[in-house]
C-alpha cells in the first residue's frame, strides 16, 4: 500500500515542516511522519468501511421497506446486487478485516443514519440503476460499480467529507493518497484475490525503517549536504530554486549513499517525478540536471557504494 515513492512524499513533507518551524526537533518530526502514515492508513480503512457499508445499506434497505409493508412484491423483488457484490462479500466475510477495523477503532464510526443518506443518493442515480437490474453482470461491472460510490458518491458528500476532516488533523497532507490507493486496489482486484490482504498490507519494518532512517540521516546532514550541492547552482538563479527543490537533492543524496540497494537511476527517477508534484513547473529541469551532476560527483568519489540490486545501472 505504502510504497517507497509514497514513503517518500511523506518524508518530504515532515522535513518541510521541519524546516519551517523554529522549535521544530527531530524526535518531533519522527513523530509526526509516524502520525502521517497512521493516518494514512486508518483513513484507507475507514474509506474501504464506508464503501462495505454504503453497498451493504442494500440489504437493509430492503429489509426497511418489508418492516414497512410495502408492497410485499417490490420489497421481496427488490434487488439486493449491490449487498452480493464479490468483492463486497470477501472483504466483509475476511476476519482480517473485522480485525483491522476493531485494531483501528473503527467499528462505530459511520452511523446508520449516515448510510442512509449516502445510499439513498446512490439509489437515485442511472449508473446504479442500470447496475442493480443488469442481468448479465461481470466482475469488471461489480468494480466499477464500486469505483462510482466512491468517486462519486462519496467524496462528493459533505457528510463524507466532515467527518474525515474531523477524525484526521492532517487530513489534507493524506487525503489525495488515500483516494488514489482505493482506486487502484479495487482496480487491482481480480476474482482470484479477493481476500482483505488484497486491499490492506500494513507497513513493514522494512518500509518504516526505510522512511525512518531517510528522515533521520537527511536532516542530520544538512548542512554537509548543502555543501555538496552548491557548487552545482552557480549556473542557476539562486533566488529561484525553491525550498522544496533543496530538500529533494539532500533526500536524494541520503539515498545514493546510505541506501545500497537502491539503484542510482531509480533514485533521480523517483526526486524528479516528486519535483513535478510539489515544486514549480520547471524544477523537472534543475532537479534532473543536478542529480546526474551530483551522482557522477560522489561516484568518483567513491561515496556511492551500491550492492545487490542497488548495483543495476551503475
Amino acid at each position: 500500500m505504502l510504497n517507497r515513492r509514497t514513503l517518500r512524499i511523506k518524508v518530504l513533507q515532515t522535513i518541510y515542516g521541519y524546516e519551517l518551524q523554529q522549535d521544530q526537533t527531530i524526535q518531533k518530526s519522527k513523530s509526526l511522519l509516524s502520525l502521517l502514515i497512521t493516518n494514512y492508513y486508518k483513513a484507507y480503512l475507514l474509506s474501504l468501511q464506508f464503501i462495505v457499508k454504503t453497498a451493504l445499506y442494500n440489504q437493509t434497505y430492503r429489509e426497511r421497506m418489508a418492516e414497512k409493508h410495502i408492497k410485499s412484491k417490490v420489497s421481496e423483488n427488490y434487488p439486493i446486487t449491490l449487498a452480493n457484490n464479490p468483492i463486497i462479500q470477501a472483504i466483509e466475510n475476511d476476519k482480517n478485516y473485522q480485525t483491522a477495523i476493531e485494531d483501528t477503532k473503527l467499528q462505530h464510526q459511520i452511523k446508520a443514519e449516515d448510510l442512509k443518506i449516502l445510499y439513498g443518493n446512490l439509489s437515485k442515480k442511472e449508473q446504479y440503476k442500470n447496475y442493480f437490474n443488469d442481468n448479465e453482470l461481470t466482475f469488471e461491472k461489480h468494480q466499477k460499480i464500486l469505483i462510482y460510490i466512491f468517486n462519486k458518491i462519496l467524496l462528493k458528500s459533505d457528510l463524507f467529507k466532515v467527518h474525515f476532516e474531523d477524525q484526521f488533523i492532517n487530513w489534507y497532507d493524506i487525503r489525495e493518497l488515500v483516494y488514489r490507493s482505493i482506486n487502484d486496489k479495487i482496480r487491482a482486484c481480480t476474482t482470484a484475490n479477493l481476500g482483505f490482504s488484497t486491499f490492506y498490507q500494513p507497513l513493514g519494518n522494512e518500509r518504516k525503517f526505510f522512511a525512518e532512517s531517510l528522515l533521520i540521516k537527511t536532516i542530520n546532514a544538512k548542512k554537509n549536504n548543502f555543501n555538496l550541492i552548491e557548487p552545482f547552482l552557480k549556473n542557476w538563479d539562486i533566488e529561484r530554486v525553491t525550498t522544496i527543490d533543496i530538500i529533494i537533492l539532500r533526500m536524494a543524496i541520503i539515498e545514493f549513499c546510505e541506501f545500497g540497494e537502491i539503484p542510482v537511476k531509480v533514485t533521480i527517477n523517483e526526486y524528479i517525478e516528486l519535483s513535478k508534484i510539489y515544486s514549480t513547473p520547471k524544477s523537472k529541469e534543475f532537479i534532473n540536471g543536478i542529480l546526474d551532476k551530483l551522482m557522477r560527483n560522489l561516484k568518483e568519489s567513491g561515496k556511492i557504494k551500491k550492492t545487490g540490486r542497488g548495483l543495476l545501472n551503475l
